[in-house]
This record gives C-alpha cells, structure tokens and sequence, in this order.
C-alpha cells in the first residue's frame, strides 16, 4: 500500500488546464482595453471641459463628438436597409430595377474578396448621382 501512495505522489501533475491560460490572457487583454478607454475619455472631459478662452474649442469638439455619434447611426441604419434590402431580393420582392439598384449600390460579397475596378467604380458613380438627388422628392409616406 505504501507503494502505492508513493507511486501515486510520483505522478507528475498536470500543469494549470491551457483554458485557464487563455482566461488569465482575455482577461488581461480586456483590462487594457478598459484603461486605454478610460484614458479616451479622460481626455474627452478634459477637452469639452475648457472656460474662458478656449470655451469656443470646447463647443467645437463637443459637436464633433455628436456628428461621431449621429454618423454611427447612420451607419447602423444603412447597414439594416442594406440587410432589409438584400433580403427583398433574395426573396424576389423587388422588381428588375430595384434589384438592379441593390446590386449596384450595395453589392454582395464574401468577406475577403475583391470586386472588379469597374464595379467598384460603377458603385462610386452610382452613390455621387443619389447625393446630387434632392431628398424631398423621396419622402415615404408613413400613412
């Protein structure tokens, strides 16, 4: 019986298990992200927090940061019309010139792959004309 312990303590133990390993680094990453946020916004407060003097740059980057935020939502609003969009076609909602306008102006693509010069080019002539457009002549009528 006493060999048997004594072989059983020989028994090398594992080392700690690889996941805690990859815990202990996400960890690790994530408290970095954090800190380097924190000094983001630090020097947010600092910048928008101005008197006196460079009260008026203060103004200026306090419209700065809502310009960011209202260009981030209008990102995520495109993006969900392009889905809602891409989705009409796919389910053959859309007539021959709607799918033709989806497929110009937001092109399908797998992650990784390039498109042709000229389609790419055809996108940014495409977008250039509907800028020029004027925006009361497309209102929806939510009734």
């Amino acid at each position: 019986m006493a060999t048997a312990t004594r072989r059983r303590g020989q028994v090398p133990q594992p080392a700690a298990p690889p996941q805690d390993d990859a815990k202990a680094k996400a960890a690790e990453a994530k408290a970095a992200r954090e800190a380097a946020e924190q000094e983001w916004k630090d020097l947010i407060a600092e910048a928008t927090s101005a008197d006196g003097k460079y009260e008026a740059g203060s103004d200026q980057i306090k419209d700065a940061i809502l310009l960011e935020l209202e260009a981030a939502d209008v990102g995520d609003r495109i993006n969900a019309k392009r889905e809602y969009l891409r989705l009409m076609n796919r389910n053959k909602a859309l007539s021959e010139a709607q799918q033709e306008f989806v497929e110009t102006l937001f092109p399908l693509k797998k992650r990784g792959d390039h498109r042709e010069e000229e389609d790419v080019e055809a996108t940014r002539k495409f977008r250039l004309v509907i800028r020029k457009l004027n925006a009361e002549d497309y209102q929806v009528d939510e009734s």
